[in-house]
């Protein structure tokens, strides 16, 4: 029987995926993002710390992206996988320019649980009156342990 905790590339059964998400900028929406979020990555081959951060990462930008939404609209995911790690990208409409603080406890956890993260907020959008805010973070897959003899 194989050992859980290898982290062998055949172990890991390492696939490229890509899926995109639209839900409604609402808080009652965040479980089937966590949820999306973690079987993307299951589905990836990522073992289980690296899942827990991808869902951890989401979790508080979504969240940040929908108590700031702009009431109407919706949040869009992309996930992308490869052998190298998850990109993922958010998207939203903001009531405010800056709906991630980045001097908080959040922004810790967000620079914690991923390798790379960039937020973009564009200009105001007068048709949706809020600020298109775009932020899209990383995370590396762990090392693989060499195949046991």
């Amino acid at each position: 029987m194989a050992n859980p905790s290898d982290r062998s590339m055949a172990a890991r059964q390492i696939r490229n995926t890509a899926l995109g998400l639209t839900v409604r900028a609402e808080i009652s929406q965040l479980l089937m993002l966590r949820t999306v979020a973690e079987a993307a990555a299951m589905v990836a081959g990522f073992v289980m710390d690296e899942v827990t951060d991808l869902r951890v990462a989401l979790d508080e930008i979504a969240t940040r992206l929908m108590v700031h939404a702009v009431p109407e609209t919706e949040i869009r995911c992309e996930f992308t996988a490869d052998t190298a790690g998850m990109r993922v990208r958010v998207e939203g409409m903001s009531t405010v320019p800056d709906p991630i603080d980045q001097s908080d406890i959040g922004w810790q956890v967000l620079v914690a649980s991923t390798d790379h993260i960039e937020i973009g907020c564009g200009d105001f959008d007068p048709e949706f009156e809020g600020y298109p805010i775009t932020v899209f973070f990383t995370r590396a897959r762990l090392p693989t342990k060499p195949p046991r003899a």
